[in-house]
């Protein structure tokens, strides 16, 4: 049965619904003329709304196994976005911040360079990793990051370095070639799939940039989303 009582996409075919169930019942309580013969009149109103209250209630059970799954959560949604340190953009509906979700839950992480340009492709063909260019390379000599706590050796006024260990092979450049300046708000959405992206497989002390174009031109390309060689 459709209508209020099985409204799609719910159980089809079969049994009653809960929904129906619960309306039977209350009609049978009362008795075959404790109730109008127009169902609907305010008297079949009445009951429907209480009816589905009720079917409601009954579906507790199994709301709450649904949020084991990323791709069914509603009240753990929000739980499943801190997890992952995900920020749903203003205006998104319930599915797409469930997709978003499911695909980190599901991700199978892979760091290495090939891996993870595979992985990028995956999100968009016109995306890659840009190679480091050794003559231009930052290298540093791994050192002690804090200083020791009897102050053998003395680093000075600050009890740390401001750049530990930092060298060009720490740092992630990912060219999203556009082939324009301006990303359209589709395309700001991509980069935000590569940017979760590679929080989530890179280690703790890499750092990354997402670019859109590789040079620089003066006035027309925004310094922050270009790759400067």
């Amino acid at each position: 049965m459709l209508g209020w009582i099985n409204a799609l996409p719910l159980q089809v075919g079969g049994g009653p619904t809960p929904t129906e169930s619960a309306y039977v019942a209350m009609k049978k309580a009362v008795g075959e003329r404790g109730y109008a013969k127009n169902e609907d009149g305010i008297d079949g109103l009445w009951r429907a709304v209480r009816a589905q209250s009720i079917a409601s209630l009954n579906h507790g059970d199994d709301i709450a196994a649904l949020q084991a799954f990323p791709n069914r959560a509603s009240a753990l949604l929000g739980y499943y976005e801190w997890l992952f340190y995900i920020t749903p953009p203003e205006g998104s509906t319930l599915e797409q911040r469930q997709q978003v979700v499911a695909e980190r839950y599901t991700a199978e992480i892979e760091a290495s360079i090939p891996d993870i340009e595979q992985q990028l492709q995956a999100i968009d063909p016109r995306a890659s990793v840009l190679g480091i260019d050794r003559d231009k390379s930052t290298q540093v000599q791994l050192g002690k990051a804090f200083e020791p706590q009897d102050g053998t050796p003395d680093y000075g006024e600050h009890r740390s370095t401001a750049w530990p260990n930092f060298a060009s092979d720490y740092v992630v450049t990912v060219l999203l070639d556009l082939g324009h300046l301006v990303a359209t708000p589709a395309e700001l959405l991509i980069i935000g799939r590569i940017k979760r992206l590679l929080r989530t497989v890179l280690q703790g002390w890499m750092t990354f940039a997402v670019v859109t174009s590789v040079g620089f031109v003066a006035d027309l390309s925004p310094a922050d989303v270009t790759a400067i060689e």
